[in-house]
């Protein structure tokens, strides 16, 4: 949809929630209408001390990785199994399709499944714009309504700015593959079962789109940051502070010695080390509100 102001006008998504709520203007609508103005020191305040300790722990900062233990989907007792035919795919990306199913297959995201299954659902496919890479997503509609949710609290934007009071020193690390890092036990994984011109495969790892996936995926990362006072975990992105450098540091080793204890990878182009606190709390804000549209949005399909 397109949005005027003044002289500007800018092009958004626009998602629409059943909930009688305040229409929301994302960040980056605000600053094409120049609503708001973002501005950022020019100086670089990355402490040496805190590259040190990042290319420590150099290993986590590749690969994909795994929470110990597994996650169970519980549904409805009285949800009724669904098997949905699979969706065409243009012949122009055939090809592509089937190199990034091998690709999964290849990482243990996903396995060919031969023998009958109760559910089957359908694939959302996605093609980047810069790289064109496929991005294959589960549309689990009909799963999702039998799927009880655990209902775990999110963080919202009073509780983690309540927890910067003082706070000087800051760094933000993005987890990688995000729910992929959570394995499904055998049962719950053949709920996954999708259908596809080459045949049915199931997910090993959580996929994106189930409705439980941020409930299980918020508390395997608060129950890593535990017992971290500065450290504070936002789905998939982890913020770290401190009031002085010194404490920033023990918070951000903390933070790297669990992440390694518990299989957690981190993506190398999205990390921000001890950087000005205009720029970290910018993306903390994008996070959170890219946070409640995700939840919103899961909701209003489901």
């Amino acid at each position: 949809m397109e949005f005027k102001y003044g002289n500007k006008a800018t092009t958004s998504l626009v998602y629409i929630t059943k909930q009688n709520s305040i229409p929301i203007l994302g960040l980056n609508s605000c600053t094409d209408l120049e609503l708001i103005k973002l501005t950022y020191a020019t100086e670089k305040q990355a402490a040496n001390s805190s590259v040190a300790i990042v290319n420590h722990f150099e290993d986590l900062f590749s690969g994909i990785g795994l929470f110990p233990g597994e996650c169970k989907l519980h549904l409805k007792p009285d949800s009724t199994p669904v098997v949905h035919a699979p969706r065409r795919i243009p012949f122009a990306i055939q090809d592509k399709f089937r190199a990034e199913l091998h690709r999964l297959e290849e990482l243990e995201i996903i396995k060919k499944v031969t023998e009958p299954t109760e559910w089957v659902s359908s694939l959302v496919i996605v093609e980047k714009p810069k790289t064109g890479d496929l991005r294959i997503c589960l549309d689990p509609k009909e799963l999702n309504r039998a799927i009880l949710r655990p209902h775990y609290p999110m963080p919202t934007v009073n509780d983690v700015f309540a927890r910067l009071t003082n706070a000087k020193f800051f760094s933000v690390l993005d987890a990688k593959s995000g729910y992929w890092n959570i394995r499904l036990c055998d049962d719950s994984s053949y709920l996954t079962t999708f259908n596809t011109m080459f045949g049915r495969y199931r997910f090993l790892r959580l996929p994106f789109g189930i409705v439980s996936a941020q409930d299980e995926y918020q508390r395997k990362m608060d129950e890593m940051l535990e017992g971290i006072d500065g450290a504070v975990a936002i789905v998939d992105d982890i913020l770290v502070y401190g009031s002085t450098i010194e404490e920033h540091d023990q918070h951000l080793k903390a933070v790297l010695e669990k992440a390694q204890q518990y299989g957690v990878r981190f993506n190398p182009d999205k990390r921000v080390i001890s950087q000005n606190p205009c720029a970290i709390l910018a993306t903390l804000l994008a996070s959170l509100a890219f946070n409640l549209i995700l939840t919103r949005y899961v909701r209003f399909v489901t």
